[in-house]
């Protein structure tokens, strides 16, 4: 097998380890060379190919749209080669684009949290349009962004007009920076500075949906759906609206929250439809919340990469050890033909 990735990272280490279980030789393509260079070699390749995320260094957002942007045009031009992909780069594309993968959801009736605007254009237009939706509390999100990177919880309180912001952005010399602690603002200027620098990398806004909450803290699944079944899932909990646990969020298993078998079932047959809907994909993780009130489960997005969970490759590092199994039989077949 070859993988896309990058030296010295725990996917690559842990996919490696999969493969030599396997028996299946492996190689890797590092991002150290240029996506000219990767593209090159991958043109001459006919096996058959994961592609992992890049690992983008760079804390501010700004720099990191670029970086984003060059990626997606990465992927856009892999489409031409004749490799045997794990996940297609086509597939890959359509879910950094969290409006566009939002939209295919919804337009199949899969619950998903509602989208009020795909591109924010100005703070104004969102007061409006709070108000016209009658809305109080919504998340700002840029549409090709990962890891709560300019992400925003908004809540305004009708009575005096005054907003709170929670985020794991900072603005600092005008520049919006990702860090891995959440800001609670309170002051309309220094939220009015951060949407401003926000606005720029093109944000969608949606319905903040309450979530579920366990032993007083609000939480959400990590949901990874590979070949068709769900094979983890990770129960993340947060005190805040935002959980992803880079963020010194706790991470548990799907059992402290005792839920039904229905409700098990509604959670894994949402998931699966939805990695389902997408040609090309054959594993994912699908974020998904529990309506406080329903307990409905609502996908919030999807990442066509999300598949590196700790737990599991400490463990058994079953979700790579089934991807490495599969790639071995695409193998053999292509070997036989």
């Amino acid at each position: 097998m070859i993988l896309v990735g990058t030296k010295q990272h725990k996917r690559t280490e842990y996919m490696r380890q999969a493969a030599k279980q396997q028996g299946l030789p492996f190689s890797l393509l590092s991002y150290e060379h240029s996506y000219t260079e990767l593209l090159e070699q991958l043109h001459h390749i006919s096996g058959a190919v994961k592609i992992d995320p890049p690992s983008f260094h760079e804390d501010a957002l700004a720099p990191m749209k670029e970086q984003l942007e060059r990626y997606q045009s990465f992927l856009n031009q892999l489409c031409s080669c004749h490799c045997q992909f794990l996940n297609h780069p086509s597939a890959l594309v359509t879910l950094l684009d969290k409006y566009q993968c939002k939209e295919v959801l919804r337009q199949h009736g899969l619950f998903v949290t509602d989208c009020l605007t795909s591109h924010l254009q100005s703070m104004e237009e969102l007061i409006a349009l709070m108000e016209k939706r009658r809305v109080t509390s919504v998340f700002l999100k840029p549409i090709h962004y990962s890891g709560a990177a300019g992400v925003v919880a908004l809540r305004r309180n009708l009575a005096t007009g005054e907003f709170i912001a929670i985020t794991s952005s900072a603005v600092r010399q005008g520049q919006l920076y990702n860090t891995k602690h959440l800001y609670r603002m309170t002051k309309w200027e220094e939220i009015r500075e951060l949407l401003d620098c926000l606005l720029p990398l093109g944000l969608m806004v949606e319905r903040w949906v309450p979530k579920d909450t366990i032993n007083g803290m609000s939480y959400d699944l990590r949901v990874v759906v590979q070949f068709g079944k769900v094979i983890h899932i990770v129960v993340r909990q947060s005190k805040g609206p935002i959980t992803n646990l880079h963020l010194n969020n706790c991470a548990g298993t799907v059992e402290v929250l005792s839920l039904s078998r229905q409700q098990m079932e509604a959670i894994e047959e949402l998931c699966v439809k939805a990695v389902g809907l997408f040609d090309g994909l054959t594993y994912a993780g699908v974020d998904v919340l529990l309506n406080k009130k329903s307990k409905q489960p609502y996908i919030i997005e999807m990442n066509g990469q999300g598949d590196l969970i700790y737990q599991d490759i400490f463990a058994k590092n079953r979700i790579y050890g089934e991807q490495a199994a599969y790639m071995k039989h695409l193998e053999l077949q292509m070997n036989e033909r």
